[in-house]
């Protein structure tokens, strides 16, 4: 069972300082009157005494706008986490090199994310190194979705993640923002609807595995076309939810070996067709 400790505005920095004797698992609630999550929180520094790869789980009000640089650093413990919608600003490196973070909850209202030294939207000139990823070393996040509602991807977003493989983005996206992708060697596929209109620069720079999969006709083949990327319309959006059914006479009885056809209206064509079975039902685990 994990100790909890909740944190509010009126703690600070170094509250753990050399802590970790005795404590296996932490799990740290943020309260409703915190907005931001302080620089290098719990930044895991065992040289120096540091040390909160015991932190096993993260929960954030929703109050919670906007998490500093080196905020999780190291923090191995971390498997999964989810981020409030309402948080508008990440500074990069926020989870720096936490190895075990696998899910990630994508916060809807992210707009912006910061450098890691100074955390700043401008100090720096468009695409310095300082300006990467909130996520940056957490080589275990292999995919992401960016939740319905999202329109724009900030600049940076994914930036230096070098895990990554897939991403599917939202049929809302209307712009991905430079450097988005910058950097994710492993990047292998990403679905861009047609209502994207707008492509950063440099946005996918070395990712040469990447192909950029959408619909026919749509910018995001023109771009993929004009940058020399690959581009496929094969689909990347997978069914979340199962689909069934029964066929029966005008008696009630289940009437086997009707053929059960799938039409996707999206696409107007034919997907996957099977047959009811001696009970006369159906279901689309059987496609």
């Amino acid at each position: 069972v994990p100790e909890i400790w909740r944190y509010d505005d009126d703690r600070g920095v170094g509250v753990f300082s050399g802590a970790g004797s005795g404590v296996d698992k932490l799990e740290v609630i943020f309260t409703s009157s915190v907005t931001k999550v302080p620089n290098g929180l719990f930044n895991t520094d065992r040289e120096n005494g540091y040390d909160y790869a015991y932190v096993t789980n993260v929960t954030f009000n929703k109050s919670v706008k906007e998490i500093g640089s080196y905020a999780f650093q190291n923090c191995s413990g971390l498997e999964s986490i989810d981020l409030p919608d309402g948080m508008t600003t990440m500074a990069a490196r926020a989870f720096y090199n936490c190895v075990n973070l696998a899910e990630v909850g994508y916060p809807a209202g992210l707009t912006t994310v910061l450098d890691h030294y100074y955390n700043s939207s401008d100090r720096y000139s468009e695409g310095h190194s300082y300006y990467s990823s909130p996520f940056e070393g957490c080589s275990s996040l292999k995919e992401m979705e960016v939740p319905e509602g999202v329109s724009e991807l900030p600049k940076y977003a994914f930036r230096y993640l070098s895990g990554l493989e897939e991403v599917v983005l939202p049929e809302t996206m209307t712009k991905i923002g430079a450097y988005g992708f910058d950097s994710c060697s492993s990047l292998e596929k990403i679905w861009i609807d047609e209502n994207v209109a707008e492509i950063g620069n440099n946005t996918f720079s070395n990712c040469s595995k990447l192909t950029i999969h959408g619909v026919e006709g749509s910018y995001a083949q023109e771009y993929a076309e004009t940058n020399n990327i690959p581009f496929s319309t094969e689909l990347m959006v997978y069914p979340t939810s199962s689909i069934y059914g029964v066929v029966q006479d005008e008696n009630g009885n289940g009437i086997e070996g009707v053929h059960v056809t799938f039409y996707d209206l999206t696409w107007m064509e034919s997907q996957d067709m099977l047959s009811t079975d001696e009970n006369g039902e159906w279901n689309n685990e059987e496609v």
